[in-house]
């Protein structure tokens, strides 16, 4: 079976970071000849730091593949690294259950096209049910970013999805990178798979999703603060009324604003929650079973509409919801709990819910790495987060903490 090893280390030298990640992955897989490949994340603060230290490790363990990518956090073992240089490293022994890097182009490309290339990178040629891909795409140069996670579910064959999308340095695109057989792609979208139990020498074929493990969970970070309404009128990303009245009167409404008083101030803390229409007409007030949270982006004064991203219509049902960080903490223990046995916990979380959330940038981290019970804990932090199961296929997530469960439980490592 392949053994996983993590190490962070930050610093401003990449010949210091790279012997230092080096040591600590050699001391857990067993010295240089037995690391078979590595995922690299750099925080934007580091500059080309990232890949400066790919190169220097991929010079060191000849023959791994390795990938990178930037974001605008780190996180490890209870701790951030945010505007500060930083690198961690996720590695993999070879044998059953390692992981494969995913590199394809990215870009503004055909999103059936790119599901093809992205399932056809795969060791095994196709997804099975209980894979887990995790992908890390740049969130301003792939505009059909969207319309790729919803082929995940059922025309990706039922693989887990998890992932962040990352932006650069000032809202500029990540820069992602690799070091593999094949050259490289023009704006790669970077990722890695995590084969189920199939393909790390556990039964064979496809496994029905009641059977499946929760190898990914999403832990919320807000409480409902409206009923739940539906859109009785819209227009391309904009809500112009909830049950026949304008949106922002329902909000002031609910946050019990007088009908004079500015608004603005308030919509900054406000998230709306979406749940799609059945078609069939019979949602009534049923506390529905899924739905995504979305920031609003504008605000249209003389019909009092509301602006969103993403695609919604008539029918689809609306809540308001507000940030709740005793909630976002027990949601966290609650994801970990239900997480399957493994050696590590990979935290793919959202930059607003650190210190403008709980005071502190660190307590997230720390909640997970405590709530882990000694497995490690490695992740970033970024403005979307990626999230699925087998049955709806993928999304697109804000405000979100992703965890998932990586690494057989005997495998557990001790490096730093």
């Amino acid at each position: 079976m392949t053994r996983l090893a993590v190490a962070l280390e930050a610093a401003f030298d990449a010949v210091a970071v790279s012997r230092a990640l080096a040591d600590a992955v050699e001391s857990t897989l067993g010295g240089p000849d037995a690391v078979a490949g590595a995922f690299v994340w750099a925080t934007a603060a580091s500059g080309a730091m990232g890949e400066q230290v790919g190169e220097r490790l991929a010079e060191r363990w000849t023959g791994a593949e390795l990938v990178g990518t930037t974001f605008e956090g780190l996180v490890c073992d209870g701790r951030v690294w945010q505007g500060e240089p930083a690198v961690a490293v996720l590695a993999w022994s070879d044998g059953p259950g390692a992981p494969w890097p995913i590199v394809c182009e990215g870009g503004d490309r055909d999103p059936d096209d790119l599901l093809k290339e992205i399932l056809g990178s795969l060791d095994h040629g196709s997804a099975r049910g209980d894979d887990l891909v995790v992908l890390f795409p740049d969130a301003v140069g792939m505009p059909g970013l969207a319309a790729l996670l919803t082929r995940f579910g059922s025309g990706a064959g039922g693989p887990w999805l998890a992932g962040a999308a990352a932006v650069g340095v000032e809202g500029g695109p990540a820069e992602a990178w690799s070091r593999t057989e094949s050259p490289a792609p023009r704006d790669p979208l970077v990722g890695l798979c995590f084969p189920g139990a199939a393909g790390a020498g556990g039964a064979p074929g496809r496994i029905d999703p009641p059977d499946l493990p929760a190898r990914v969970q999403c832990a919320g970070a807000t409480r409902l603060a409206s009923p739940w309404l539906e859109i009785t009128a819209c227009r391309p990303h904009w809500i112009d009324a909830l049950d026949g009245e304008p949106p922002v009167d329902w909000i002031r409404r609910q946050l019990g604003l007088a009908d004079d008083a500015p608004i603005e101030a308030s919509l900054d803390r406000l998230l709306i929650r979406i749940a799609r229409s059945s078609g069939s007409g019979r949602e009534g007030d049923v506390e529905p079973m899924c739905f995504e949270e979305r920031y609003l982006t504008g605000l249209d004064r003389r019909r009092g509409s509301i602006g969103l991203l993403g695609d919604f219509a008539r029918f689809d049902r609306v809540a308001f919801a507000l940030p709740d960080a005793a909630g976002a903490r027990e949601h966290l223990r609650e994801a970990v709990d239900a997480l399957p046995p493994s050696s590590v916990v990979l935290q793919l979380g959202c930059l607003d819910r650190g210190e403008s959330l709980h005071g502190d940038r660190d307590i997230e981290s720390a909640v997970v790495a405590h709530q882990s019970a000694g497995r490690r804990t490695l992740g970033v932090l970024a403005p979307f987060q990626l999230g699925t199961d087998p049955v709806r296929g993928g999304c697109l997530l804000v405000h979100a903490t992703v965890l998932a469960a990586v690494g057989a439980l005997d495998e557990r490592d001790e490096s730093g």
